[in-house]
C-alpha cells in the first residue's frame, strides 16, 4: 500500500493568512507570498509538475500553457473570478476540470486530486513516431517530461487506487493499480463537472433488459452539456426511462445522472466495431 501524498498546488495570488494556513495542511502548496504577478514562463513551468493551478483573473491561462501541463494535472480552480481568462476547451481536451467556486479547495477536493482521474501516457522503444503526413496531429499526441523524454498520449483516462463501484457493490483497488475509466474525447463537462461515460454505462449495462448502452453529452443552455444515455434493450424487454433514471439517482452523483434515456435497436459502429458516439450526439442533440 502506497502512502497518499499531498497534491501539489500552485497559487498565483496572495490569499488571506487563514486560507493559506489551511491550504498548507491539505496540500503541498506553492503560495504567492509576495503577491508578484507570475510570468507566462513561470506558469508553464508550474503546470508541468503540479496537480492544481489556482490562477488569478489577470493570468491568461491559454492553450499554450494548458498543452504543457503534465499528465498529473487535474484541476484549474478559479476563485469566483469567472473562467474567461482560462481556455476551457483546451482544458477539456486534456481532461482537466475548470471550476469557478470559492470553496473548491477542501479536504474532499484534496482526496479527489490525490486519487481521481489522470491522463494516461506511455513510452516505449516500439512507440509510434507519428501520424503519417499529419504533423499537427502528431504534436497533439506527444508529451515530453522535464528531461525531454518523449511520450504518447493514449487518449485514455485512468485512476490509481480508489474503488470500482457496480450494482454488486464497491471493491477496493490497490493504490498501485491503474484502472482505465474512459476516453478523454468522450469526456462530458456538465455544469463545470467532469463526467466520464464509462462509469455510467457500467451501471446501465447491468440493469435488467439492457444489452448495452452509450452515454453522451449534448448541448444544454444552462449546464453547457447534458448527460444523455442511449440504450439497446433485449428483445421483448420493457425499458422505462423514468424508472432507469430513478435507479441511477440512488447509485451515482446527481450531476452524472442522464437527463434523458433513449431506447434504440442498435448502436452505430464504424468498420472497426467501435461505437460512433459522434453520430449519437448528432442524432440526439435535442433534449
Amino acid at each position: 500500500m502506497t502512502t497518499k501524498k499531498k497534491p501539489k498546488v500552485y497559487v498565483t495570488r496572495k490569499l488571506p493568512d487563514a486560507v493559506e494556513t489551511r491550504m498548507r495542511e491539505l496540500f503541498d502548496a506553492e503560495l504567492n507570498i509576495d503577491d508578484r504577478p507570475r510570468t507566462k514562463d513561470e506558469l508553464i513551468e508550474a503546470v508541468r509538475s503540479v496537480d492544481v493551478l489556482v490562477p488569478t483573473v489577470t493570468d491568461r491561462i491559454d492553450a499554450e500553457i494548458i498543452e504543457e501541463a503534465g499528465p498529473q494535472m487535474k484541476l484549474i480552480a478559479s476563485f469566483s473570478n469567472g473562467t474567461d481568462h482560462i481556455d476551457v476547451e483546451a482544458a477539456a481536451r486534456r481532461g482537466i476540470t475548470v471550476t469557478n467556486t470559492p470553496n473548491v479547495l477542501t479536504e474532499d477536493t484534496a482526496d479527489m486530486i490525490a486519487y481521481d482521474r489522470i491522463e494516461v501516457i506511455r513510452g516505449s522503444a516500439g512507440m509510434m513516431t507519428g501520424y503519417h503526413r499529419q504533423p499537427a496531429k502528431t504534436r497533439e499526441a506527444e508529451w515530453f517530461d522535464a528531461t525531454g523524454k518523449r511520450f504518447i498520449r493514449t487518449g485514455d483516462v485512468g485512476r490509481f487506487g480508489g474503488e470500482i463501484v457496480s450494482q454488486a457493490g464497491a471493491r477496493k483497488v490497490p493504490d498501485s493499480y491503474l484502472t482505465i475509466v474512459g476516453r478523454s474525447k468522450d469526456l462530458i463537462i456538465s455544469g463545470g463537472y467532469n463526467v466520464y461515460p464509462k462509469e455510467i454505462e457500467s451501471f446501465i449495462d447491468e440493469m435488467p433488459g439492457v444489452v448495452e448502452s452509450a452515454v453522451i453529452g449534448v448541448p444544454h443552455a444552462d449546464f453547457g452539456e447534458a448527460v444523455v444515455a442511449v440504450v439497446v434493450r433485449k428483445p421483448g424487454a420493457d425499458i422505462d426511462e423514468a424508472g432507469m433514471i430513478g435507479t441511477l439517482k440512488g447509485r451515482i452523483a446527481n450531476f452524472k445522472v442522464p437527463k434523458r434515456v433513449h431506447v434504440v435497436d442498435e448502436l452505430p459502429r464504424n468498420t472497426m466495431g467501435k461505437v460512433q458516439k459522434n453520430v449519437l450526439r448528432q442524432q440526439f442533440a435535442a433534449l
